[in-house]
């Protein structure tokens, strides 16, 4: 449980993050396709790729630091399921970021937006600790 928390964390710092940044590099994106530099899958496909490699050093620096501190059970089929699921996780909340900030009108508005997808994530991931059942 401990270490859906920290990964939770995680993905919220991961998307939270990425917001000011996608917000201020909207303006260049619309600066560049009205001039006719190139179209906007050609930037929308250049900031999706570009996150790739940063997200998989961060989420194997998890690993490495996580996975011995929470002593499992050591085996190279448990490290690389528990790698890929902290890597896709981490990708999942850097896109959703993304789209925030490409369907809001700002970076406000995203903010707002991602809380309330927090919230609705959480609600929906199954840690809801139900009230105890009495045994009439």
């Amino acid at each position: 449980m401990t270490n859906r928390i920290c990964s939770t964390y995680w993905d919220r710092c991961n998307c939270s993050s990425v917001l000011p940044f996608i917000a201020d590099e909207r303006t260049i994106m619309y600066r560049e396709r009205f001039a006719g530099m190139y179209s906007s899958w050609a930037y929308s496909f250049a900031q999706v790729t570009v996150e790739i490699p940063y997200i998989f050093l961060q989420a194997a620096l998890f690993v490495i630091i996580t996975y011995p501190a929470i002593d499992f059970y050591c085996s190279l089929y448990k490290i690389f399921w528990y790698f890929y699921t902290m890597f896709s996780t981490l990708l999942y909340f850097t896109y959703l970021g993304m789209l925030l900030v490409s369907i809001t009108p700002n970076f406000q508005v995203a903010s707002v937006l991602a809380s309330f997808c927090y919230t609705v994530l959480n609600l929906f991931s199954g840690f809801l600790i139900p009230a105890p059942v009495s045994q009439l």
